[in-house]
């Protein structure tokens, strides 16, 4: 250490790491072991000698090049001043600890048991649908990832059944903490209970995409609540009149309050996706355990429509969770006749 410098302890989400060499304080500022301190949080932490840089990539944070000889970084593509020029002291090059705040570690001073405190940054974990993972499965192989669906039963061993209103995903406890975090859950999942998942995403042997589970719970509130929307009949003629049945389900144990303000409303689109129909539904205030049918409603399809899919649509105002939909077929009276 240089000359007049103080060793101090170095904790890391409060557990001390190991390091080549001691953090210290000179002159009232702080200095940590960049390497060691930076792979402990979780970066891939390499050196360009020919420029003199310390690059970070593939941590909890930012992406970051950090000039070993003057007081410059570029975070995230941006270029950032530090307090001080890095110093290298033997074969270990020290940063003032003003370069961990910019990596979002939040360093921490407690000068009565001299401890540097060291946070790694929460990354956030997106919250997708089924059909936006399985669009691009590659660019999110391996990362963490959150699906908010209904439970659809077992599929094999440790593996079961995730659907939301486009798509289905087979998601697989594949961790003690996993297992855990299940066997805590207030009692067995049920057909239709709406669950939020977290987990890595994986190719299975079949290359078809799982998840495995790193945490999983029941939705509570509105967001817990299952829709479903159904035809009376599976295909209609152009100009007949559709009848439009709409279940709510409340799987959670406890009544749910939606209240006011939730408008919500019953939509048709014809194969190209254009919405031909749309009628403003009434829901409950308050959601009792068990099924429930929502009032009939009643459509008369437009006499200008073209044969093929249609999509009925139920479409919440205030949360898209419970969102359900429903395809139909428009017949001409000629093809009806066939």
């Amino acid at each position: 250490m240089p000359p007049g410098a103080v060793a101090v302890i170095l904790l890391l989400n409060g557990l001390q790491i190991a390091m080549p060499a001691p953090a210290f304080v000179l002159e009232g500022r702080a200095w940590l072991p960049a390497r060691a301190a930076m792979s402990a949080a979780g970066w891939q932490v390499s050196y360009d000698a020919a420029r003199d840089l310390l690059l970070l990539d593939g941590g909890p944070g930012p992406t970051a090049q950090i000039h070993g000889a003057s007081p410059e970084a570029t975070v995230d593509g941006q270029a950032r001043s530090i307090s001080a020029t890095p110093r290298r002291i033997a074969d270990t090059l020290y940063l003032p600890a003003d370069v961990f705040a910019l990596l979002g570690m939040s360093p921490r001073w407690q000068s009565e048991t001299r401890t540097v405190h060291l946070q790694i940054p929460q990354a956030t974990v997106p919250v997708l649908s089924i059909r936006e993972l399985k669009a691009d499965p590659f660019a999110w192989l391996q990362r963490e990832v959150a699906v908010v669906g209904e439970y659809h039963g077992p599929l094999e061993a440790g593996t079961w059944l995730l659907r939301d209103r486009e798509d289905a995903l087979a998601c697989r406890d594949a961790s003690s903490v996993a297992r855990e975090g299940l066997a805590r859950e207030r009692r067995p999942r049920q057909v239709g209970e709406r669950f939020e998942v977290t987990g890595r995403v994986q190719m299975s042997s079949d290359a078809s995409m799982l998840l495995d589970i790193t945490e999983s719970h029941p939705c509570s509130g509105p967001a817990a609540l299952t829709c479903a929307i159904t035809t009376a009949r599976e295909a209609y003629r152009i100009g007949q009149t559709v009848l439009i049945e709409l279940e709510m389900a409340n799987l959670t144990g406890a009544p749910i309050a939606v209240g006011l303000g939730q408008p919500t409303s019953l939509a048709i689109t014809d194969p190209s996706g254009e919405e031909v129909w749309s009628e403003q539904v009434e829901m409950p205030q308050t959601v009792a355990v068990g099924y429930h049918a929502v009032t009939p409603h009643l459509c008369r399809l437009p006499e200008n429509l073209t044969e093929g899919r249609y999509t009925l649509h139920l479409r919440p105002g205030g949360t898209e969770l419970w969102a359900a939909q429903w395809c139909f077929t428009v017949m001409s009276r000629a093809q009806e006749e066939r």
